[in-house]
């Protein structure tokens, strides 16, 4: 039936799964996307601080907070640093522009 055919076939039974895989991946990537925006409205890249880590050397917990400047925008926890990092990033995606005076 030709390209046309398997074109139509494809796009039928994959473009759900394609939205959802960048949907997944931009919320995955929050320490990223938070870069950008805060280079794009103040030149700055934020800075990820490890407060903590909790409970038993061989299962920590981490508290990490995300400062822009002197702005503290969010702190996130997560069993690896990286996990917290990107939970803080994601809380202050969520509450950006409002912290923010660019």
């Amino acid at each position: 039936q030709g390209f046309p055919a398997a074109d139509r076939f494809i796009i039928d039974r994959l473009s759900d799964e394609v939205a959802g895989l960048s949907h997944r991946a931009s919320h995955r990537d929050a320490k990223s996307r938070l870069q950008q925006a805060a280079q794009a409205a103040t030149g700055a890249a934020p800075d990820y601080v490890v407060d903590s880590a909790i409970g038993p050397g061989h299962q920590p917990r981490f508290v990490v907070t995300v400062r822009l400047g002197e702005t503290v925008l969010a702190t996130g926890t997560g069993d690896s640093k990286r996990e917290a990092e990107q939970q803080a990033a994601a809380i202050a995606l969520d509450l950006w522009p409002s912290q923010v005076n660019p």
